[in-house]
């Protein structure tokens, strides 16, 4: 026997992983810094977004790297008209809106994974 066997996740090793990665073609990590999508992504974890992804549309709970005034945010989205609402899982945040007239393209991508310390 493998030893690595008993670690397997799925019938590959990975397999979710190489599945999301396989699909994607403009890929960038982000350090994420503060706790508004706790406890899916915490401060200091690193996210991989697809840049490739289609920005136009957007999907219910997926989250996304925004550009907005302070530099990129990463939060599940929202459209409503010509405003695009920044959703933070974490309760204690407020959610943000963006005017699209003022900046029509903030969307950066789609976030499909992250790194995180687990010790």
């Amino acid at each position: 026997n493998n030893p690595g066997e008993r670690y397997r996740l799925g019938s590959r090793p990975c397999e979710a992983a190489e599945k999301a990665l396989s699909s994607a073609r403009d890929l960038v990590a982000c350090r994420v810094s503060g706790d508004s999508m706790w406890p899916v992504i915490a401060d200091g974890d690193i996210i991989v977004i697809d840049r490739g992804a289609d920005k136009k549309r957007i999907l219910p709970k997926k989250i996304y790297a925004v550009w907005t005034d302070g530099g990129i945010t990463a939060k599940m989205l929202q459209k409503e008209g010509r405003n695009l609402f920044l959703l933070p899982l974490n309760p204690a945040e407020e959610i943000r809106k963006i005017d699209l007239r003022l900046n029509n393209a903030p969307v950066v991508g789609m976030v499909i994974g992250a790194w995180k310390d687990l010790l």
